[in-house]
């Protein structure tokens, strides 16, 4: 190693090993690396034997200007940043070293980076949002994502997805990167189209909520783009649009058989007979036509209350049954992503359940209802084809999950639901506190929203004056 008495200020690359003062050299402004981790397991090596690894560095002024300072004083006094060894330099500090072994490199800024990501990258440690600011840079700097894979080893698609994190807000995303966030959370996080929405969302990712929250979001995106097509369906027929809260105000009546729950039944051809007006909630359609003055003083005050009220029952039963949807699928993906050791450990008490439920209360269950169970793990066969020698083919490699499914069937097949189909009123459900609490056993977490339903404590079952 070369060894000087005294440092001198140099900016001349030799390939040499140079010690230079700790109070010249700088973390680098645009590392990746934000966060360096406990560093007390390599403070104590260096305290121990040293530093093994020379840091490689560059004038500070290269950052802004990709050349040295015009001012060799200005220049020297600032010193150099360091492009490998951050992390050594930081536990040097601590260590109370004075100077280190360096190598001087004139790498231009985009060089600096790729060198940086190459590092860094691979680094468990290193967070989502760490990864994402750093592709980020790299594309700002000219590179392709295909460059960018070529250095860092991830592939093109990761790229992508974590350069989409970018669009969210940086800080919320910074913040929440230390939970114990999976890529599937960030893949089911990008399927929210609205990047306001996602952030909205992002709160809740790496907590119990996430699940339904982003479910809700999904499907609220969805709905939007049915009810915007059926509005303009509506609008090119002659209909005009009124406020669903104006639709129940004594000036409008009711008209064809029934409301259209889905919005995406209202086609080119839909016949809308004689409405004149219509109003969208939820997804769902309203036909009304005007009540004339005869009708109103014949229909009545009180009738058209009644109306108003049994609309509004029917609306939240509807937002009711949305949930109670929502749920049933953050259940149905638990289970699937369940470890096959943690159902081998509870199997004693899954099957004690299947009894206890059996013996109480079995409901009847048909073929289909275990076709329609299983159907997600046979999406792509031939439905007519379809047989028993094809499922038993499919759980051949886990039958332990196919058999939890089959229980939480057994338990549950149809009655998902914590309220009544009728009024909308809270209902205790004995069947799906069952496989709640099977569930629970197992690992599962209730979300916020998921317990207020299931205990009755959910706002729609306490609704203000209908």
């Amino acid at each position: 190693m070369k060894k000087t008495n005294e440092f001198i200020y140099t900016e001349e690359v030799t390939g040499d090993i140079v010690n230079i003062p700790i109070t010249l050299l700088h973390h680098h402004h645009q590392n990746p690396r934000k966060e360096f981790g406990d560093l007390s397991e390599l403070t104590e090596s260096i305290k121990q034997n040293g530093i093994f690894q020379n840091l490689t560095v560059v004038p500070f002024w290269f950052e802004l200007t990709g050349v040295g300072c015009d001012d060799p004083k200005q220049q020297a006094e600032m010193g150099y940043l360091v492009v490998i060894g951050n992390r050594r330099l930081e536990a040097s500090k601590l260590a109370g070293l004075e100077t280190l072994p360096c190598i001087i490199s004139n790498m231009n800024k985009k060089e600096q980076l790729s060198t940086m990501l190459a590092e860094n990258m691979q680094r468990a440690d290193l967070t989502i949002y760490e990864q994402a600011n750093g592709f980020q840079m790299m594309l700002d700097l000219g590179d392709s994502i295909e460059d960018i894979s070529k250095i860092s080893g991830f592939s093109e698609s990761t790229i992508r997805r974590r350069v989409k994190l970018t669009e969210l807000d940086q800080e919320k995303l910074k913040e929440v990167s230390s939970r114990q966030i999976s890529i599937a959370d960030l893949e089911r996080l990008n399927q929210i189209k609205d990047v306001n929405t996602r952030n909205k969302v992002l709160n809740d990712i790496g907590t119990n909520n996430f699940d339904f929250s982003v479910t809700q979001a999904i499907q609220k995106e969805e709905r939007k783009i049915k009810e915007e097509t059926a509005r303009s369906i509506l609008l090119s027929k002659g209909l005009e649009e009124i406020n669903y809260s104006d639709s129940y105000s004594g000036d409008y009546k009711s008209c064809l058989d029934k409301h259209f729950y889905n919005s995406d039944e209202i086609t080119e051809n839909f016949d809308t007979k004689d409405a004149e007006v219509f109003a969208i909630s939820y997804g769902a359609v309203y036909f009304k036509k005007r009540i004339t003055e005869e009708e109103k003083s014949q229909e009545g005050e009180e009738e058209a209350n009644n109306e108003r009220t049994r609309e509004a029952v029917r609306n939240r039963i509807e937002q009711l049954d949305n949930i109670a949807d929502i749920f049933e699928e953050t259940r149905k993906t638990f289970i699937e992503n369940l470890p096959v050791k943690t159902i081998k450990n509870n199997w004693a008490y899954i099957v004690a359940t299947h009894i206890y439920c059996s013996i109480t209360d079995s409901p009847y269950i048909d073929e289909d209802d275990y076709i329609e169970e299983f159907r997600v793990d046979f999406e792509d066969e031939d439905e007519d084809n379809f047989s028993i020698d094809t499922v038993l083919d499919k759980i051949s490699d886990c039958p332990e999950r196919a058999m939890l499914r089959a229980i939480i069937l057994q338990i549950n097949p149809s009655d998902k639901k914590y309220h009544d189909n009728d009024d909308g009123e809270f209902t205790v459900n004995e069947h799906l506190d069952n496989i709640y609490n099977l569930l629970l056993k197992l690992g599962y977490k209730m979300s916020d929203m998921e317990k207020q339903y299931a205990t009755g404590k959910h706002p729609l079952f306490t609704p203000d004056e209908e």
